[in-house]
């Protein structure tokens, strides 16, 4: 699952994969992507759209530069200021981006960002655009796979720890000096352990940019009117849902009002219990369900802690506090529930709940009704997270063929003028004419022609208050009356406790081929679990088959990689 010495039946999986890809973008086929960039638009197949017309005799993939400069150099640029200037002599760079939204044109060639990097930097921007972002991780290992990978990417740790380990990927380490404030702004160092592999940074891990959006949301009016507090520890929380559930706290006369709900995620895995399992020490996610314990690496799933939260779910289940058909919804459900006035507890993204048209129907529907953020609930052992949290945002590659010829350096100089010079230009588009300042905060012209102007946005943010202002920065009056204001649900949610999980980023997924059954097996038995049609006596033996599953195999890969890091001794 490392780079450096592989096995010899991964080495023949990955040439399988690849030799896949390749026919499937031969054939023209529509493959649906595993990319998580967004969804596909109708009709369902990728689309790479040049900026320009194509090079003669190019891939389709790419194009040729933007504004008609020069081709690319294979000479390093000369007399090049440490972190800002112009090059001395042009280069080009192509950039292999998703555009902002797919159901939005990739920009034409009078793009404003192409024209200013020219003058500013003189680099000549090449723009390999995917109008289908769900099939972009697909198309980076077609393109990897013909030995054509682009100048400048997103990426994702596990592609690149395959590319880097196929000598596909430079090194970023040697120019880091060249985009000081860029590394600065971006927790760059600090994030390096994530993206390095065999010592060497080949993912650009930067910090996440977006503020933590979970939060647990009570029914203000309904304390209220039962004259109830806001729960605290765990046994005030249940004694509140279980007052929710039996004493008509809407005041219709009728049994219809639950005191939580959640959901059932595609892949079978149940959501919104965050809280419950953040009070046990036993939060386990997907893609991070470790800890490190006594210098040791601990699958949080088949924890005593594990167990005892999915024990109180399953009391909060028999006591019939939960929702009836949280067994079974969707999100969109599920938030359906809290929105129609059923719901007394939940948990939920923040913005999902207050920002402006998701409070809405809430309050259309509820004359009197009003929500407000609480603390998450305390454990037994005085353990409180409302979710887990990751400081990582994105993370980019450059090419070893870049490198190669010549561009290691304008690649940096171009990730720090998005950090400098361009960046509202990057984020927001020409000053003026798409957004204006208003105090702290930037009023946006979300017009369609200007949304494409920030096709390469993610590149620019890096998370200043004056970003999340522009964004979160709002306040709303509902037709009940209520006035919320959105931006210090934010500064709370900042304060919130969480657990932060980044330096667990660094461990790998489970093995492919043991993926699916893996974590079929762990969500349908805790399902089971909580909705007590397995009893607890049998978790010894739930245990055991997880191992056998594919667990132990999993648990070797990552505390080999743990040890890599730096986590493990």
């Amino acid at each position: 699952m490392f780079p450096g010495k592989r096995t010899h039946a991964y080495l023949i999986r990955l040439i399988i994969l690849i030799a896949v890809l390749v026919i499937l973008v031969a054939c023209g086929g529509g493959a649906t992507g595993s990319g998580s960039q967004g969804n596909a638009p109708a009709g369902g197949n990728a689309a790479v759209a040049p900026t320009t017309a194509p090079a003669s005799g190019g891939a389709s993939a790419t194009t040729a530069p933007a504004s008609g400069g020069a081709a690319a150099t294979s000479a390093p640029a000369s007399g090049q200021a440490a972190s800002g200037g112009k090059l001395a002599n042009p280069v080009t760079i192509e950039i292999f981006s998703g555009v902002q939204s797919s159901e939005l044109a990739a920009p034409g060639p009078d793009w404003p960002i192409t024209k200013a990097v020219k003058e500013q930097t003189n680099i000549d921007l090449k723009m390999s655009w995917i109008t289908n972002n769900s099939e972009y991780n697909r198309l980076v290992l077609t393109r990897a796979a013909a030995n054509d990978v682009p100048d400048l990417f997103r990426i994702s740790t596990d592609i690149a720890r395959d590319l880097g380990a196929q000598g596909l990927l430079a090194d970023w380490t040697p120019y880091l000096k060249n985009m000081p404030s860029f590394v600065k702004d971006r927790d760059v160092e600090k994030l390096a352990p994530i993206g390095t592999f065999d010592g060497k940074l080949y993912a650009l891990t930067t910090k996440n940019p977006t503020p933590f959006k979970q939060a647990v949301s009570i029914r203000k009016d309904w304390l209220d009117k039962l004259g109830l507090q806001a729960p605290k520890t765990l046994d005030e929380y249940l004694a509140v849902m279980k007052a929710f559930t039996e004493k008509d706290p809407d005041g219709n006369g009728q049994k219809d009002t639950y005191g939580w709900s959640a959901a059932v995620a595609s892949d079978g895995r149940v959501t919104h219990f965050d809280p419950i399992f953040g009070a046990f020490g036993a939060l386990a996610e997907p893609q991070t369900p470790w800890r490190i314990e006594n210098n040791k690496l601990v699958f949080v799933p088949t924890t005593p802690e594990r167990r005892d939260a999915l024990q109180f779910i399953a009391q909060m289940n028999a006591a019939g506090v939960i929702e009836p058909d949280w067994k079974a919804q969707s999100d969109p459900d599920f938030r359906n529930k809290w929105k129609a006035g059923k719901i007394g507890i939940f948990q939920d993204d923040w913005c999902a709940t207050y920002c402006a048209g998701n409070y809405d129907p809430f309050a259309k529907a509820n004359a009197t009704g009003k929500l407000v953020d609480i603390d998450p609930p305390v454990g037994p052992g005085g353990k409180s997270a409302v979710s887990q949290y990751s400081r990582v945002g994105n993370m980019y590659a450059m090419s070893q063929k870049a490198v190669q010829a010549g561009k290691g350096e304008a690649i940096a100089r171009f990730m720090e003028w998005t950090n400098n010079e361009g960046h509202f230009l990057v984020i927001y588009g020409v000053e003026g004419d798409m957004w204006k300042r208003d105090g702290e905060k930037v009023i946006l012209d979300q017009k369609n022609d200007y949304r494409i102007v920030r096709a390469l946005a993610n590149y620019g943010y890096r998370g200043a208050p004056e970003e999340n202002r522009t964004i979160f920065d709002q306040t709303g009056t509902y037709p009940n009356g209520e006035t919320i204001a959105v931006w210090p649900i934010v500064e709370r949610a900042e304060k919130i406790a969480k657990l932060d999980v980044t330096d667990l980023i660094v461990l790998p997924p489970p093995p492919s081929d043991k993926a699916g059954d893996l974590n079929r097996l762990r969500y349908e038995t805790e399902l089971r679990f909580m909705t007590g049609q397995k009893p607890f006596s049998e978790w010894d033996a739930y245990v055991q088959a997880l191992k056998a599953a594919g667990l132990d195999q999993w648990q070797a890969s990552a505390e080999k990689r743990a040890k890599e890091a730096g986590l493990l001794k």
